[in-house]
């Protein structure tokens, strides 16, 4: 899955965004980091599961912004339909409509690598703790200093084809500046010819008062949904969802959202959301029409029952 050509339009160079999020910061003074390895803590040689394809989603939204909400996109796939496992990642970096895909790269590791554990790549370094769990992940290049730092866990689900969502308190350091947050992380694995499900993932997280909101998409309409709130957590009914407004990305020669109402099956919910900024690439194909891939921040209004509460979020938008 491979993103090619120009992203949305408003954004800015990864080295202007970088210190236009963090004016007048520099680089931490730290301990110079090792190279990172090649093959992640922990890992031990398995016999690989040729024909299946590894997601990990790891997303960052600052909780209570003064303005726009910082975000943080981590994303990792290992596909493994060849002799050795191919490995990508890519890194995103944001706040309103300035966006940066910061960090991206493809490699292939020795088929002997468990294919569903983190691999590092310089210069992005991994560091697994207890039970490979991820704690922390650290980008160092020319100056910019980027870590996200997973906490303690909030609460965890299963959708329904098998993946795990876990939303986690989290801490960002962007040069040396700190912001806390939410981070929403899925785990997904699925078979190349999509007999298990598709070959896209598309989700929002949603954060309001005493709110956390997790949607990942069921069919490209309906919509699996997790709540948590003063009640404890728990999955909603199914939700429908419409688009309440679109626009054109040129470069993909398709129509993309650009707001959503989402209903409960059985009425108990209604969410209308709208895109507040967006980085959004499309994918290599044989056209005329594109597939898209990207993250865009949204808000508006979660209504369910008595209650009406603001929130914000990202989006994961995935076109094919």
């Amino acid at each position: 899955m491979t993103a090619t050509g120009a992203p949305s339009s408003g954004l800015r160079p990864a080295v202007l965004l970088f210190a236009g999020l963090a004016i007048g910061c520099t680089a931490p003074e730290r301990d110079s980091d090792p190279p990172p390895p090649e093959t992640p803590t922990g890992s031990a040689p398995v016999e690989s599961s040729v024909g299946r394809v590894y997601e990990r989603q790891i997303a960052f939204l600052e909780l209570e912004p003064e303005d726009d909400a910082l975000a943080v996109g981590w994303w990792f796939r290992t596909e493994t339909n060849r002799d050795s496992p191919r490995r990508e990642a890519w890194g995103w970096l944001g706040r309103g409509d300035n966006w940066d895909a910061f960090f991206r790269d493809a490699w292939i590791t020795s088929p002997d690598e468990a294919p569903w554990r983190l691999h590092p790549r310089d210069p992005m370094r991994l560091e697994i703790g207890a039970g490979d769990d991820l704690e922390n992940v650290v980008y160092r290049s020319e100056g910019r200093y980027l870590e996200l730092r997973i906490g303690t866990p909030v609460v965890s689900w299963r959708e329904a084809r098998g993946g795990t969502i876990r939303l986690s308190e989290a801490l960002v350091t962007l040069q040396d500046k700190e912001t806390p947050g939410l981070v929403f992380d899925l785990q997904r694995a699925r078979g190349l010819e999509s007999e298990d499900g598709p070959d896209w993932t598309e989700w929002f997280l949603l954060v309001g008062d005493d709110l956390r909101v997790a949607l990942v998409a069921d069919e490209p309409s309906t919509w699996q949904a997790w709540i948590l709130d003063d009640a404890g957590d728990r999955p909603l009914p199914l939700l429908a969802s419409q688009w309440t407004g679109r626009r054109v990305l040129d470069d993909a020669r398709r129509e993309v959202p650009t707001g959503w109402v989402l209903t409960g099956t059985r009425g108990e919910v209604e969410v209308t959301l709208e895109v507040d900024g967006s980085y959004l690439e499309p994918l290599e194909g044989p056209g005329p029409v594109f597939g898209v891939d990207g993250l865009q921040v949204v808000s508006g209004v979660w209504v369910m029952g008595a209650d009406t509460i603001e929130v914000h979020g990202l989006q994961r938008l995935s076109q094919r």
